[in-house]
């Protein structure tokens, strides 16, 4: 479901963050529905296994992909389009979120044509997600948040690390919040000192 005030509509893109399963079912619902012609994955390292168990458009072997990289920096886009499955490796840094928001704004770069899209997460992330997006992707995207409906279960046994309480997920959102604060106003003053240097 959209957030309040927001109507879902269709974009060129929806973009499922890294995390709990339900995230990836969602989107994939959505793109199935034909709201977007382009669904861009986010997989974690813990992820890589159970997304063999995702209906997926594409055949994608993960793990296969992941053999040659270290346990620690393994992360991947997947983009799913007409061509088939495109796995694209990030590179894993600190601040999950915040970092995996500034490779979707990296990879947007190269891709100008894409004007809009579809942003699924939990609702109780949606807050930092909404931080990160002002401060790192370009104003004139448009932008939907949408957050998973709570009928959105992944399959039998896929990421179990992730079934956690939503109570514990509620309480994790708010502590997290102001360093993402802190992270949003360097961003912004780098973004001010950046803009400075180009008018002289």
């Amino acid at each position: 479901m959209p957030l309040q005030g927001q109507s879902l509509a269709p974009a060129d893109l929806i973009f499922a963050i890294a995390g709990r399963p339900q995230r990836k079912v969602h989107a994939l619902e959505l793109f199935r529905s034909g709201y977007a012609p382009r669904l861009l994955l986010s997989f974690g390292r813990f992820e890589l296994r159970w997304a063999r168990e995702l209906d997926l458009p594409a055949p994608v072997d993960l793990v296969a992909a992941a053999r040659a990289i270290p346990a620690p920096q393994r992360h991947f886009f997947v983009l799913f389009d007409g061509a088939g499955a495109h796995v694209e490796p990030l590179r894993r840094r600190r601040f999950g979120t915040w970092n995996e928001l500034r490779a979707l704004a990296c990879w947007l770069a190269l891709r100008p044509e894409i004007r809009s899209l579809l942003i699924v997460s939990d609702g109780a992330h949606l807050r930092r997600v909404r931080m990160c997006c002002r401060a790192l992707l370009p104003e004139q995207l448009q932008l939907c948040f949408l957050a998973v409906p709570h009928r959105s279960q992944p399959q039998q046994g896929a990421g179990s690390r992730h079934a956690d309480s939503l109570p514990a997920s509620v309480l994790a959102e708010r502590l997290k919040i102001p360093l993402y604060l802190v992270l949003v106003w360097v961003q912004k003053l780098r973004n001010a000192l950046g803009g400075a240097r180009r008018t002289h």
